[in-house]
């Protein structure tokens, strides 16, 4: 078996590289999906515990309701909980 020159060696060596570089990505993109899953889920399960909690104690959801109604900005997300929508942001046409 004739030996590689280095030349060859190299170009050898960066096709490795981006295979492992491809790999990495795809383990890298997998975890951060399975970490945004994770995260929404307790989100939702805290969510759920907080909205039940509300329904027996009124201190608790004046307080959550006023959370929520300082926090949430967004119209189309006040709408998912009631709450009065803000006005528009004017347009600045200078």
């Amino acid at each position: 078996m004739a030996r590689m020159s280095d030349a060859e060696k190299l170009k050898q060596l960066e096709q490795q590289q981006r295979r492992i570089k491809a790999q990495f990505q795809q383990v890298a993109a997998r975890m951060r999906a399975s970490d945004r899953k994770k995260d929404t889920h307790r989100k939702i399960v805290a969510g759920a515990v907080v909205l039940k909690a509300c329904e027996t104690d009124r201190e608790l959801k004046t307080k959550v309701w006023g959370l929520l109604d300082t926090n949430v900005v967004l119209n189309k997300d006040r709408v998912v909980f009631d709450l009065p929508p803000r006005p528009e942001p004017k347009e600045n046409k200078s």
